[in-house]
């Protein structure tokens, strides 16, 4: 499957897209029997992984405790929610919504619903704070997850995510905020991670690319030309999934080396294709 939302914990990387997938190598992937659904967000947190689907709020959310087995989740919400993406804040998931408004919840089922002016195109938590970003380019911070102020207008961009103590907004004009109030622009980026020492970013044409304040990036090679779409960093190293089936894997970050065509090769997996 092509893969739209990818997330690392305790060395097993998960994966959602068409199908969910996870692996722990980058090489042998194993496929959720659950599905095909347009999945198009992940989180982990408080011991369960929530995935949620353009379907609807009602029918395209998916949850598991280990990432491998996942069930449906009935979940009492509007069913012209249309997520959009999901993120955990530490004590609770906030989903968002592509129409308009923010659902909050502490265990993935029971959901408050929030309404915010604008379509929400990504949401990203730190330890104190919450920012999404709107369709048409206004931040907006929250330090509960209810409670919100508009903090800044910038370009539209597809997605938000917190990395390496800095706020980006990926997916379109990339910003970078170390407190999600004040913001400079980065070159235009799918998706970063911090891998430790640096950041490590992806984006069209193959791009890959390092920096050390994510403003100023050094382009690294790849063995594609294949947009790429998502990153995380592992123990084991660095891995990456793009269009049409693509993924990467690095470890140091100094070249990513193509894992196309990956074979599960154990009985829970099966070709990503």
């Amino acid at each position: 499957p092509q893969l739209h939302a990818l997330i690392e914990n305790d060395g097993h990387v998960v994966g959602a897209g068409n199908r969910l997938a996870h692996t722990t190598d980058g090489i042998q992937w194993g496929i959720s029997k659950l599905g095909p659904f347009p999945f198009i967000g992940l989180a982990y947190g408080g011991g369960k992984y929530v995935a949620v689907s353009t379907r609807s709020a009602t029918q395209g959310v998916a949850g598991s405790t280990d990432g491998i087995k996942w069930e449906s989740v009935a979940i009492d919400l509007d069913p012209n929610f249309s997520p959009k993406s999901i993120t955990w804040t530490g004590t609770e998931f906030l989903m968002t919504s592509e129409k308009s408004g923010t659902a909050a919840s502490a265990v993935g089922i029971n959901w408050q619903v929030i309404l915010l002016p604008r379509p929400i195109t990504g949401i990203a938590s730190s330890d104190t704070r919450q920012v999404v970003v709107t369709s048409t380019g206004e931040v907006y911070q929250s330090a509960d997850g209810l409670h919100w102020r508009r903090v800044e207008s910038i370009l539209s961009a597809d997605g938000t995510v917190f990395t390496g103590g800095v706020f980006f907004t990926v997916g379109g004009r990339s910003y970078r905020s170390a407190d999600g109030v004040e913001w400079q622009s980065t070159r235009t980026l799918n998706d970063v991670v911090w891998d430790g020492t640096q950041f490590v970013g992806v984006g069209y044409s193959g791009f890959a690319g390092v920096s050390p304040d994510g403003i100023s990036w050094t382009r690294v090679p790849t063995e594609t030309t294949n947009t790429l779409n998502r990153i995380v960093s592992s123990d084991t190293g660095l891995y990456t999934v793009g269009d049409r089936g693509t993924a990467l894997r690095s470890s140091d970050a100094t070249a990513c080396r193509s894992e196309q065509g990956i074979q599960g090769r154990h009985p829970r997996s099966r070709p990503l294709r």
